[in-house]
């Protein structure tokens, strides 16, 4: 080899390592963007999860505040009692009036008579 190839080569070599490097580099910026996009997708769904999770914070306060409405086993046991009171005197005011029916019928008979 004459001493003008020598720096030829080592252009040559040089150039080579240059655009080795460049792809790796090429390679490494894709990897980064798909990274970047990764990371931005996470972004997306963790604030959509956040969203999600807000709107069910939102549905348990309103059934919290429905519950409160609700009565409560106390007042209920107290509602059935006073329906077995109302059934006990409905019943009686039925027998009270078949009574007062029969009696006037018997007045109406004798008074016909």
């Amino acid at each position: 080899m004459t001493r003008q190839d020598q720096p030829d080569d080592k252009i040559s070599q040089i150039l080579t390592e240059l655009r080795e490097q460049g792809e790796v580099l090429r390679e490494q910026g894709t990897e980064l963007r798909s990274q970047k996009d990764e990371l931005r997708h996470q972004g997306v769904m963790i604030e959509h999860l956040t969203h999600q999770q807000q709107a069910i914070l939102e549905i348990i306060a309103s059934m919290n505040t429905n519950m409160q409405k609700l009565a409560t086993k106390e007042e209920l046991a107290e509602v059935s009692t006073d329906l077995k009171i109302v059934k006990a005197a409905v019943t009686d005011t039925n027998m009270d009036v078949r009574e007062l029916q029969q009696r006037v019928g018997s007045l109406e008979a004798t008074a016909r008579a």
